[in-house]
């Protein structure tokens, strides 16, 4: 037998017609809200085109009381165990492929490129690809989000279907974009009800990470970003063009003034590494938009005219080399390592963790070259762990002003920041 994803999809929404819950088609996003259609509309698709992307169901939670609205994303399948797909304890989306494709295969890849059979496959996975693009999107002002997968693979003798199964998670800000499975929906929706609302936010409120997750979550992206970081920058040191171009300061600079460039920041788009054009025209050019971008982002961070313009002059000569920006075959060298930017290390920090990314970056590079003065510059990370010890001892809090003096990569002051940030919601949270 072939899918019977119709029939799946047919089901359930005859379930919630049963429970009385207002449901939207795969078209019909824009009927349930704008800002959720554009999101859809603008990111990649599940196949990783330019297609836009049609859940199968969706719906809102409402709760007037909490004042929370919380979309739900609904992906079905139709064949036998395609309800999920795990990898490495972890919902899997998008992995680089690792080796060519063979000759003549019909959808033929080169090694590194992302594969997104997992997503397309999988009811799950896919649920949890929309549920990334509606947080992920500024015209979408949700911190939270419900997906849920449905499956099955028999019909009855009416050709209804049969032997369903259905799992839900929640993905939200405040968990730091870690899903979190909702046991409760995997077997029944009834909690999906306008009636259950606040019952169904009560629970999901409960599912927040432990301090040991958060831990072992911060460990494993620090060391994702530090092994993102010095990919780029071997592949840099490769690059015979490069290998003698740039400083290792001047090397920072780059690495800094891409993420600077790559960050959300709220009332812009986001950079996309097809908006590096490749012109080649001094006054307009990669550089330049790179430029430009990091003007905005300080300039929307509140940064001081005086900070502007002394990044300016710090960025600036780096980003006017002809060698960065000059296109060979289209792209220029600025346009080859930020897409390795965009796509590998600014997810990692719009993380919401507390990561000294400078420390690692700085590491990456004195991997293959002394700092400048290194003598003078201990680049020597301090562990987490005694840097958590010395702000416990200090007995920081919300209303700490805490001072190093000693400032390297500002270990100290991420860890101070991040218990500040810990007490103020602990106090809050009690305070309601």
């Amino acid at each position: 037998m072939g899918s019977i994803e119709e029939k799946i999809e047919e089901y359930y929404k005859k379930e919630l017609d049963n429970l009385g819950i207002t449901h939207y088609g795969k078209t019909q996003a824009k009927e349930m809200n704008e800002g959720i259609a554009i999101a859809l509309r603008d990111a990649n698709s599940k196949s990783g085109g330019k297609g836009s992307n049609y859940p199968d169901i969706m719906l809102m939670i409402n709760s007037d009381k909490m004042n929370r609205h919380i979309p739900v994303m609904i992906e079905a399948k139709g064949n036998k165990n395609k309800l999920e797909r795990i990898k490495n304890e972890e919902i899997e989306q998008a992995t680089p492929w690792k080796s060519d494709s063979k000759p003549g295969a019909k959808n033929p890849h080169k090694k590194g490129e992302l594969n997104y059979s997992a997503i397309e496959q999988y009811a799950v996975n896919g649920a949890y690809h929309y549920a990334k693009i509606i947080l992920d999107n500024d015209n979408c002002s949700y911190d939270e989000v419900i997906f849920i997968g449905i499956n099955g693979t028999e019909l009855d003798d009416k050709n209804q279907a049969t032997h369903t199964e259905q799992k839900a998670y929640y993905l939200s800000r405040k968990n730091k974009m870690q899903p979190k499975h909702i046991s409760e929906l995997d077997k029944s929706w009834d909690l999906l009800k306008e009636s259950n609302s606040d019952k169904l936010i009560s629970i999901l409120d409960k599912l927040e990470l432990s301090d040991e997750e958060i831990e072992e979550l911060t460990n494993k992206t620090a060391d994702e970003l530090e092994k993102s970081v010095k990919k780029i920058h071997q592949e840099i040191y490769d690059d015979k063009s490069l290998k003698n171009a740039l400083s290792t300061n001047e090397k920072l600079y780059l690495f800094s003034g891409l993420i600077m460039a790559g960050l959300q920041t709220t009332g812009v788009s986001r950079l996309t590494p097809d908006e590096l054009m490749g012109n080649n025209a001094t006054e307009d050019n990669d550089g330049q938009t790179i430029l430009r971008k990091i003007k905005t982002f300080l300039n929307k961070r509140n940064a001081s005219q005086q900070k502007v313009n002394m990044i300016n002059e710090l960025l600036k000569p780096i980003f006017t080399k002809n060698i960065l920006w000059k296109p060979v075959n289209g792209e220029s060298l600025i346009r080859r390592v930020y897409s390795d930017v965009y796509k590998d290390i600014i997810p990692l920090l719009e993380s919401d963790l507390q990561l000294d990314f400078t420390g690692k970056i700085l590491n990456s590079l004195n991997d293959w070259v002394s700092i400048d003065n290194d003598k003078a510059n201990d680049v020597v990370l301090t562990p987490r762990y005694v840097t958590r010890l010395m702000v416990d001892l200090a007995h920081t809090d919300m209303d700490s002003y805490v001072w190093d003096t000693a400032m390297g990569s500002g270990g100290f002051l991420v860890s101070a920041m991040d218990k500040m940030i810990k007490d103020a919601k602990n106090k809050i949270r009690k305070n309601r």
